[in-house]
């Protein structure tokens, strides 16, 4: 079902580790995604904490073919509130609308079996569940489906896998899955989260940030750099992104565009509030009655710019 506006950009805390037995697990997986209508805040947050959870352990656990299984599950009953990677495809197949979140688990399946010497499981498997990804509109994920195919002909344990699987993943989810993103609660008066949270993420600790996309890491960079690495416009330091998809392209335009517009918008109302005060020679109170530097915007590294204040 499709939640309202309002409800997708409330507040998602980050979700505690979670420890399931086999049991539990294979309960919960089978479990739809969405039982009752999700018609309030609260229940929505519960939904996004569930799966989220399910899928950190599932991770934890390095269990690639529940981890796919819960995935495919996730775009199937969730893609009413998703982007798709590919357009024109139905948003609820995980093999068309998001191929290289199909690859991600079941390429690591792989990995596994070959490192444990297993090449005819592994070619087996390959024929069964990533054969038909190499027929997908993704250029990259047909290379890369490619390569895996080169791979276990040659019969090797020595696979260098440079991905971390587990982190792409969740990339993935957060990049084209908004509601399962999670949001930081910082607060400075008049600021709002900047736009280009969308696409990339940073811990509080860590100077720069991660492309959701491809996951590269931009040590000691402005996050606005992302503007570049997404468009192709390559610098000294900033390389162009090797999996950036038109869908991403129309969205960053859009942020920029509404961020832009947001923040010509309260330039003027600041600027209205100014004269207001000087020629009533009042001093207005911060809005909702709050002090300076104290109100319901976020800074610039708050998060997500889908994400609106944790009020």
């Amino acid at each position: 079902m499709d939640f309202p506006p309002s409800s997708l950009h409330s507040y998602v805390p980050e979700q505690p580790e979670i420890s399931l037995d086999a049991e539990s697990m294979k309960m919960l997986t089978s479990l739809p995604l969405y039982g009752e209508p999700l018609c309030t805040n609260e229940s929505i947050i519960a939904h996004v904490k569930s799966v989220k959870g399910i899928l950190e352990s599932l991770l934890r656990r390095n269990d690639w073919l529940k981890v796919d299984e819960y995935l495919t599950k996730i775009v199937s009953e969730n893609y009413l509130n998703s982007y798709s990677a590919i357009s024109g495809v139905p948003m609820s197949e995980i093999n068309q609308a998001h191929p290289e979140l199909a690859l991600l688990a079941r390429r690591q399946h792989v990995y596994d079996l070959l490192v444990e010497g297993k090449y005819d499981e592994a070619s087996d498997y390959y024929n069964a569940n990533v054969a038909i990804l190499e027929k997908c509109r993704s250029k990259s994920v047909r290379t890369a489906s490619s390569d895996l195919k080169v791979l276990i002909s040659n019969r090797t344990a020595a696979v260098n896998n440079d991905v971390d699987t587990g982190m792409a993943i969740k990339d993935y989810i957060y990049l084209y899955y908004p509601i399962f993103r999670p949001d930081i609660r910082k607060r400075n008066f008049g600021r709002k989260p900047h736009e280009l949270w969308e696409f990339a993420w940073r811990k509080n600790t860590v100077s720069g940030f991660r492309c959701f996309a491809c996951h590269k890491v931009f040590k000691h960079k402005k996050l606005t750099m992302i503007e570049s690495h997404l468009k192709g416009d390559r610098t000294d330091d900033i390389t162009a992104c090797p999996a950036v998809t038109e869908n991403v392209l129309s969205r960053l335009q859009l942020a920029l565009d509404t961020g832009a517009a947001g923040r010509l918008s309260r330039k003027i109302e600041r600027g209205r509030m100014s004269r207001d005060t000087q020629s009533t020679g009042d001093e207005h109170p911060s809005p909702d009655g709050e002090e300076e530097g104290r109100g319901d915007g976020c800074t610039d590294s708050a998060g997500p710019s889908n994400a609106v204040p944790a009020c």
